[in-house]
């Protein structure tokens, strides 16, 4: 027996002779008092250390000792234990996408905490639909953040998600509208709009071609019923946030609220296009528009997002068109709530301007408009829930006009140009 065991065995003898302790099982005191006997009487046999034996079956009671008498044993005696510790890697947590949207409140829809709940609730649905189940939307004072995985595409969510989504339902008369035209509601009103759907989804019409099919509720399906029946062979238009997205044809009357729009192969919409269209409609619109004020990837801080030109605000002309201070042209905006990757006013009308012959001169009157399609590409596929593309129309002092197509994408192109009136 070694020194060093001799010794550890002496201090377990003393240790189980203090109070404090649990009561040692029987002969395990009388073998360590064994010990230190040994330990006091050590004899020399043949030039060598030699100690008396120890009744090694005694000392085995100790290992069976129960757990919470073998912790107070090593405390007591110093002793120390290692135990094997499985090494896991610090997890890092995947980055995401931190946008803060404010809604924009108005008279009518002031602000409360049950519009910024119902916010919340219908940005979580719209990225639900998209296939982004693990983002979330959550009220934050008095602003709702939307937090997705940094690897969605941060563009397009902002694009779905950030429009007010109200549809609506207008007689247009003998009138026509060409889709991604502005509607104007003080002239055509609205027949009924997204209060009156209860549901809507994609279809397929009798020919096999893709169809928007929408349910509206008895008060709707009661309107509806009343201008089908009188207005067979008038087409209506439906639009979203104020753009138009189709004008169908009423071809007999629709009874029962079941409104089945048929899109057709010309209409350019992707079967995704159309599928999230029809979420945007079931879910239901934003009580108010919202505008994102910052957004941050990861764990930047948040920072602020450059705000949008107001559309009622002249943009600043570059030269050759810098204009007096006391005089400024008219600038018609359409009014499009704000977005991430809207092309805005003010940059569709500085593109515009830019590519203009400078001997012109300062315009009098600028109009811009978004579009469903690229004016700058004639083969580019129609579609209206991007809002990268719009016209500019500049009217000069002689009555000359010229418009001008413009893409985010693309350079601008000038479409079209009317010269001024003659004098004679």
């Amino acid at each position: 027996m070694t020194d060093d065991r001799i010794a550890l065995e002496v201090r377990l003898h003393d240790a189980f002779r203090r109070e404090g302790l649990p009561p040692a099982p029987a002969g395990l005191l009388d073998a360590l008092d064994h010990v230190a006997e040994v330990a006091a009487t050590r004899q020399v046999i043949g030039g060598r250390r030699r100690t008396g034996r120890v009744p090694w079956s005694a000392l085995a009671i100790a290992a069976v000792i129960g757990a919470g008498l073998a912790w107070q044993l090593l405390a007591v005696v110093g002793g120390t234990v290692t135990q094997p510790v499985r090494s896991v890697p610090p997890s890092t947590p995947p980055a995401t996408t931190r946008i803060t949207y404010e809604p924009m409140w108005t008279a009518e829809v002031t602000e409360d905490d049950a519009g910024l709940l119902r916010i919340a609730a219908v940005l979580r649905l719209r990225l639900a639909a998209i296939g982004i189940s693990d983002a979330t939307a959550q009220v934050e004072g008095r602003s709702v953040v939307v937090e997705f995985p940094a690897d969605a595409d941060a563009d397009a969510v902002r694009t779905y998600i950030g429009q007010t989504g109200r549809l609506v339902l207008a007689p247009l008369s003998e009138d026509v509208l060409s889709r991604g035209m502005p509607l104007d509601e003080a002239k055509y009103p609205a027949l009924c709009d997204s209060e009156h759907i209860l549901d809507a989804d994609v279809a397929t019409d009798q020919t096999g071609d893709p169809a928007l099919q929408m349910k509206f509720d008895p008060g709707g399906a009661a309107l509806l019923a009343e201008y089908t029946r009188t207005h067979v062979g008038s087409s209506f238009a439906i639009a979203l946030d104020g753009k138009v997205l189709f004008t169908p044809m009423v071809v007999s009357e629709i009874p029962n609220g079941d409104l089945q729009v048929s899109i057709g192969q010309n209409e350019g919409l992707s079967a995704e296009q159309l599928s999230r269209l029809a979420a945007i409609i079931k879910i239901g619109p934003l009580p108010v528009p919202i505008r994102e004020v910052a957004a941050a990837v990861g764990s930047q801080e948040p920072a602020p997002t450059p705000l949008i030109d107001s559309p009622s605000a002249a943009p600043s002309s570059p030269d050759p068109f810098a204009l007096p201070s006391d005089i400024a042209p008219i600038t018609i905006c359409d009014d499009l709530p704000p977005r991430g990757s809207t092309l805005t006013c003010a940059a569709a009308v500085r593109a515009a301007l830019d590519a203009l012959p400078r001997r012109l001169g300062p315009p009098v009157v600028i109009d811009f408009v978004h579009t469903c399609f690229d004016p700058t590409n004639s083969g580019a596929v129609v579609d209206c829930l991007v809002d990268a593309f719009g016209v500019v129309t500049v009217t000069f002092p002689d009555g000359q006009l010229i418009r001008v197509g413009i893409s985010l994408s693309q350079p601008p192109v000038i479409l079209r140009e009317r010269a001024a009136p003659s004098s004679t």
